[in-house]
């Protein structure tokens, strides 16, 4: 302000002066800013390129970036077999497999004739459970009957439980366990 007003020069020597000390001032100065920006840029690029969470490739090139696609697959195996719900459901199934085995046990340890009539009363009403909640679930859903997949037939009279001729052998085995069954077709009927 002493040496200029506006972009009159006042004081000529006083400008001088300035401008001589300022150009190497503003040389350093520029130096410094110039190392000093190149140091942040490094910096910012190992802070957010070395993030593994952020894909360097948007949108359908993601796949493209081999530690994104690696961070996220251990994120996902993380959360998979780490989640609250799946440890939860891991330790009642163990729980539940424990008690199973230790009843089987126990009624293989029994050598009564009613002990090994339970146990097989027990795996017969499995086995209808199980058929039932197949019928119900094949109902309800028609879109799942052609993945239905049925066993394969049995080829020799001595692989089936049945007695009688291969003829009653194939026709049995053509059914679907529940086409027999009264109850089976009103079911469906509905």
């Amino acid at each position: 302000r002493v040496a200029v007003k506006g972009t009159y020069i006042r004081n000529r020597r006083l400008f001088g002066w300035y401008d001589f000390i300022g150009l190497y001032l503003h040389f350093m100065g520029g130096a410094s800013l110039a190392i000093l920006r190149m140091v942040l840029t490094y910096v910012d690029f190992a802070v957010n390129f070395a993030r593994l969470d952020l894909p360097v490739f948007e949108g359908s090139f993601q796949y493209l970036d081999p530690g994104h696609a690696s961070f996220m697959a251990m994120l996902y195996l993380d959360y998979i077999y780490n989640s609250p719900i799946t440890s939860v459901l891991a330790i009642n199934l163990a729980n539940a497999m424990r008690t199973r085995r230790r009843l089987v046990e126990m009624a293989e340890d029994d050598p009564t004739p009613e002990a090994r009539e339970r146990t097989k009363n027990a795996a017969n009403f499995r086995n209808q459970r199980n058929r039932w909640q197949l019928l119900f679930t094949l109902t309800r859903n028609e879109a799942m009957k052609q993945y239905r997949v049925h066993p394969p037939r049995t080829r020799n009279a001595w692989d089936s439980d049945e007695e009688g001729s291969m003829s009653s052998l194939a026709s049995s085995t053509q059914q679907s366990p529940f086409q027999a069954s009264p109850t089976a077709r009103r079911v469906m009927a509905q």
